[in-house]
């Protein structure tokens, strides 16, 4: 009876029946970033436009020339697999009838395939881990194919190598932008 006594705000809030669900106090953190970004003045950020255009400079010489040996290896890891044909891949493995197209073609289907889940990636973890990882990774991969000898190997092993790359062109294109910006 008490309840219905009270008089109800026609304007006031109610909050929606939760399903066991309660959503966090995260106030003081929000009081204690406010209160961080209320301490730090502007003129402590500003730099010098020879400052900026050193750091700059230095993020081109470190960062850019690792991204462009990414990039290099991935190209000669895509041709790698017509110099080895004149090598003797095909007798070697045991390749016959269009063994051989697939094993140029599933490189990149895996990219293809693997996009989605590369943006999704690049959402959702530290760009820095992900391309250390599928870099190491891809890295792997090139090596073990070496001790591939049948088909199945070879095609499992291309599948990840197109994976791996997949995720390396994706993820390298924010590092380059956030550096030039």
């Amino acid at each position: 009876m008490a309840n219905a006594d009270k008089k109800r705000d026609p304007d006031a809030i109610v909050p929606a029946p939760s399903n066991d669900y309660t959503v966090p106090d995260l106030s003081h953190k929000r009081d204690k970033a406010a209160g961080f970004l209320a301490t730090v003045s502007e003129d402590v950020t500003s730099f010098s436009y020879e400052e900026e255009k050193s750091v700059l400079r230095k993020i081109d010489m470190r960062v850019l020339p690792i991204i462009l040996l990414a990039y290099f290896f991935q190209q000669l890891d895509k041709s790698s697999l017509s110099y080895v044909s004149i090598f003797g891949l095909s007798e070697d493995a045991h390749l016959h009838g269009q063994q051989y197209s697939w094993l140029g073609s599933v490189l990149y289907l895996a990219q293809l395939v693997m996009q989605p889940l590369a943006a999704f990636l690049l959402v959702k973890l530290p760009t820095g881990k992900i391309i250390a990882a599928a870099i190491f990774l891809w890295g792997s991969s090139l090596t073990i194919m070496a001790a591939c000898t049948n088909f199945p190997s070879l095609l499992g092993l291309r599948y990840c190598l197109g994976t791996f790359e997949a995720m390396i062109g994706k993820l390298l294109i924010p590092i380059t932008s956030a550096a030039k910006c």
